[in-house]
């Protein structure tokens, strides 16, 4: 199903971010045994400690995932190009609470990983240079391909199929997450 990119797209945008904001935002009682901790090797202080999900709370959040991947995977792929280069403008912006992001995004890999914090806002760039990139080679390798032969058409149509589930290792989350 198409949609018209004047009719839909940002309600369809604002549904997705509902459906993201409600996998962040699920409610957890934290406890020792449902939580880590995660110290910064560095200076040894805790950055942060994180609530764990239960198994029928990951399943409720893979749950709205699929819903959101559904929607996403009717949005034509013009329009998810588009989306995704708003994605890119939001974190390349000059506006000084979008800065404010990408510095606590390197201050936290920093302090996750005791990285210099030089190199981790060079990972926020690497991925905004990743991003950049797959946006500029998706309408090729993303198109749909005819491949004529005797008198029949065998197309070749690359399709959205589902969540994926990324754990990022330490050493690269931004870079490997994209």
């Amino acid at each position: 199903m198409l949609r018209s990119i004047s009719k839909q797209p940002m309600k369809t945008l604002q549904s997705i971010i509902k459906q993201r904001r409600a996998l962040s935002s699920t409610p957890i009682t934290a406890s020792a045994s449902t939580s880590f901790t995660v110290d910064n090797p560095y200076t040894g202080e805790i950055h942060a400690t994180i609530p764990m999900k239960t198994q029928q709370e990951a399943a409720e959040l893979m749950s709205i995932s699929s819903a959101a991947q559904q929607e996403w995977s009717s949005i034509p792929l013009s329009e998810r190009i588009s989306l995704c280069q708003r994605f890119i403008d939001v974190w390349t912006s000059e506006d000084v609470v979008h800065q404010q992001f990408v510095d606590q995004t390197a201050y936290d890999i920093s302090s996750q990983m005791g990285k210099p914090l030089n190199y981790a806002k060079g990972e926020v760039g690497g991925m905004l240079e990743r991003a950049n990139m797959m946006v500029a080679l998706a309408p090729e390798a993303l198109a749909a391909q005819e491949l004529p032969k005797d008198g029949f058409v065998r197309r070749i149509v690359k399709e959205p199929v589902g969540v994926v589930v990324t754990v990022a290792p330490w050493n690269y989350p931004l870079l490997t997450a994209m």
